[in-house]
């Protein structure tokens, strides 16, 4: 299915469209809402299971109060990059890469209002990886993905954005972070492997199909980055969206994993980008991309996205 198909498909089918839409007050409703989806990039998407599946689905922003313990509906995504796509900035000097600025992976994202704190967090699958630097990541994007361009066409320096989740390195995934405010600051470290579900499950099994829980949580300048991984399904092969995770981790399960204080900030002075005189300023967006320098297309799959406005 093609991205824009899939825009299509959560905008207009009425059972889907619950699944974006903010159940929060009409104020929340305004801050973070479906008729701003948006996807950018080269890439496609498939919406995994029905639209009968999904009625009522986690995937969604909204109020925190409107989210139970156990979610009876679980909608799963795959997301699919082009060939080479990527996000990554560096200054001019940097080795091995001097001055690039890449924008290339497709992302699937919700609007939010640039004044407004957030959590957000999604589930992302391990295992399905082969090639180095393929990555799955929980993305948030300091301004309007649309609007950050220089008047020449290029994109913008000084577009702030983030990226965590799961990437290939060598031989095995691991669990990164790129914090790009304003140039890509990378953090790795070996993704989680949850115990066996069972004593049939092999360790091998466990690895190749486990999720990893990615939240972002965001207070003015400062954000907080998370993590919590899922036990394994029974079964060896994760390949249906009913073993997807069924609820959200809580605090208490939650490891973290990264703090940056000054996130998208001006560097002279430690103030915030203008968001009610700059229109490329007054909104953020927030969602998932999939990536992949070196592949001819890498594929990523993601189930539960949830995002809620903090107090």
């Amino acid at each position: 299915m093609s991205l824009d198909s899939f825009v299509t498909l959560l905008v207009h089918d009425s059972h889907s469209l619950s699944g974006w839409k903010s159940q929060g007050s009409r104020t929340e409703a305004d801050r973070v809402t479906s008729s701003l989806l948006e996807l950018c990039g080269d890439g496609e998407a498939t919406l995994v299971g029905s639209p009968s599946q999904t009625k009522d689905a986690p995937i969604k922003a909204a109020d925190s109060h409107s989210i139970a313990d156990e979610n009876k509906g679980v909608t799963t995504v795959i997301l699919r990059s082009g060939p080479r796509t990527d996000w990554w900035r560096t200054a001019a000097g940097c080795h091995p890469e001097s001055d690039v600025n890449r924008r290339t992976g497709p992302s699937l994202t919700l609007h939010a209002d640039a004044r407004v704190n957030f959590t957000a967090g999604v589930w992302i699958r391990c295992g399905d990886f082969k090639e180095r630097f393929q990555q799955g990541t929980l993305f948030v994007h300091a301004g309007s993905l649309s609007q950050m361009v220089t008047s020449q066409g290029k994109p913008a320096q000084n577009a702030n954005w983030l990226k965590v989740g799961i990437e290939r390195e060598g031989d095995d995934e691991f669990l990164g972070s790129v914090v790009c405010s304003p140039y890509s600051d990378w953090a790795i470290q070996k993704a989680p492997v949850p115990p066996s579900a069972s004593p049939s499950t092999s360790s091998a099994a466990s690895q190749k199909r486990h999720w990893i829980w990615v939240q972002v949580k965001r207070h003015g300048p400062d954000v907080t980055i998370s993590y919590a991984v899922s036990p394994p399904s029974a079964s060896a092969s994760h390949t249906s969206e009913a073993e997807a995770p069924r609820r959200m981790p809580s605090e208490k399960e939650l490891t973290l994993m990264r703090e940056v204080k000054g996130f998208n900030v001006r560097l002279e002075d430690g103030s915030v980008p203008d968001s009610q005189n700059d229109a490329a300023f007054q909104e953020w967006r927030v969602g998932i991309m999939t990536c992949g320098p070196l592949s001819e297309h890498t594929e990523a799959i993601y189930s539960g996205f949830h995002m809620c406005i903090d107090s």
